[in-house]
């Protein structure tokens, strides 16, 4: 009765989610239905069919469907201004706790007294969520930070156009809030609107893996001025991963990012974050690693606005980028390396589109840059050095017209090797080198038709 009522009948989504539940675990084979822990199920509701208190299912509770004791329509509004201490409207704990929510789910209200601290709905201890079929989660003047926390091995799974809310200000709010060993799996569009980060993962130092994961073609768009898509921070010795997911921005104003991962920033460790085939654009930033281990792979593909910049990398972050492609816009840069450690680049292809881009990477840490294959065109400046090393080889091509193919100056020192190719037109000069940086070429080429060879 329980996939009846989820499904109704609609056949192709039946057989979708049905696989997608039985591969990622989201609803286990513990179905069978106990004595009902307080509000959960069909929660208590008044005669105008509000929920005035917290809903709480537990490993008791099995596998259930939300519903309210009036039915009323397809939303169930809870006003957390009637409860009595509890901070958290909707919480779900406890391995074997399945609760799927079909309909819109309204928060209104403060609690009185509250910190403020907690999340609006909690998912954790196993417990796990889905919400099915488009569900909107609303939240107006509850006064929290977060919206939804999946904490301590929880599960949230996303599926169908869903969307969080928040009404009035969300200076300050996440969306979702993970911690070091939780899933959250989303399939087809998702809307993170007037947040200011979308997810957050926040490791707390601890060990442990989280995984954010799209399923078939899924597209999460974040709706705020200067918003964050994904946030990793204070990851200790996690590792997070980030899969199959286009992230996208709708809005205007500057500061925001696509993913933002500062790593560790209160212990030892350092973190790992993976993006693994992972579309972002419309961000002023579309990376940006300031400590930790970053990891691009997968074909994955940032494509930034006017004047931004695809991928950052600074402070004592490290990353490697393999394959897929950088598209810049305007007068913006495809990477800039500012860290003091490396960052690897091997076949990527960084380009720009319109007039005005001015670097497509830029180094200006003590770090080491080393590029392999890929090609940088459409730039001012192909590639610019002003402190650390870089090192060219593996066939890397560079295209310019009318401007530097590679600038090498102050501190930096260049080697370019293994067929490295650098073409200029258009009066543009192959490579120039000034102060007391330093260039050796070993197999490596620059050629042009009306421009320079060498500064």
């Amino acid at each position: 009765m329980v996939m009846g009522c989820v499904f109704k009948h609609h056949v192709y989504l039946c057989v979708v989610s049905t696989a997608m539940l039985a591969g990622l675990s989201l609803i286990t084979s513990h179905t069978k239905v106990y004595a009902k822990q307080q509000n959960c199920g069909t929660v208590s509701s008044d005669g105008s069919g509000v929920v005035n208190k917290p809903i709480v299912c537990d490993r008791s509770s099995g596998t259930m469907v939300l519903n309210t004791s009036s039915g009323r329509g397809n939303e169930i509004e809870i006003n957390m201004s009637k409860h009595s201490n509890a901070e958290t409207a909707v919480t779900i704990t406890g391995s074997g706790t399945n609760i799927i929510a079909t309909k819109k789910l309204k928060v209104t209200g403060m609690v009185k007294g509250g910190s403020g601290k907690g999340p609006v709905i909690k998912v954790l201890s196993g417990g796990k969520l889905m919400l099915h079929g488009g569900v909107e989660v609303e939240v107006t003047g509850a006064g929290m930070k977060k919206v939804i926390e999946v904490n301590s091995g929880g599960t949230l799974m996303m599926d169908g156009e869903s969307t969080i809310k928040v009404k009035g200000d969300g200076t300050g709010l996440v969306g979702v809030q993970m911690g070091s060993m939780e899933k959250l799996m989303m399939m087809r569009n998702v809307i993170f609107e007037n947040v200011s980060e979308g997810i957050n993962i926040k490791g707390g130092g601890s060990g442990g893996s989280v995984m954010v994961m799209g399923l078939g073609k899924t597209t999460m768009t974040v709706k705020n001025s200067g918003s964050v898509g994904i946030k990793v921070e204070d990851t200790g010795k996690i590792n997070a991963t980030v899969m199959g997911l286009k992230i996208e921005r709708s809005g205007t104003g500057s500061g925001s990012k696509g993913v933002e991962f500062v790593g560790n920033v209160t212990g030892k460790g350092t973190g790992t974050l993976t993006l693994n085939m992972v579309e972002i654009s419309g961000f002023e930033t579309g990376v940006s690693a300031s400590k930790g281990t970053l990891n691009i792979m997968g074909n994955s593909a940032i494509t930034v606005t006017s004047g931004g910049m695809g991928l950052e990398v600074k402070g004592e972050a490290m990353a490697t980028m393999t394959g897929g492609r950088i598209v810049g816009s305007g007068d913006g840069m495809g990477v800039k390396m500012g860290s003091s450690k490396t960052l690897m680049l091997n076949s990527v292809d960084i380009s720009n589109v319109g007039v005005g881009g001015k670097y497509g990477v830029q180094v200006t840490g003590e770090g080491t840059v080393t590029m392999m294959g890929g090609s940088i065109m459409e730039f001012e400046t192909g590639v610019s050095a002003s402190n650390g090393t870089l090192v060219m080889m593996g066939g890397t091509k560079i295209t310019v017209k009318g401007g530097t193919g590679l600038e090498v100056k102050e501190t930096a020192s260049a080697i370019l090797m293994g067929g490295t190719e650098i073409k200029v037109t258009s009066g543009g000069t192959g490579l120039s080198v000034s102060g007391e940086a330093m260039a050796t070429l070993t197999g490596a080429v620059i050629k042009g038709t009306d421009g320079k060879g060498m500064g």
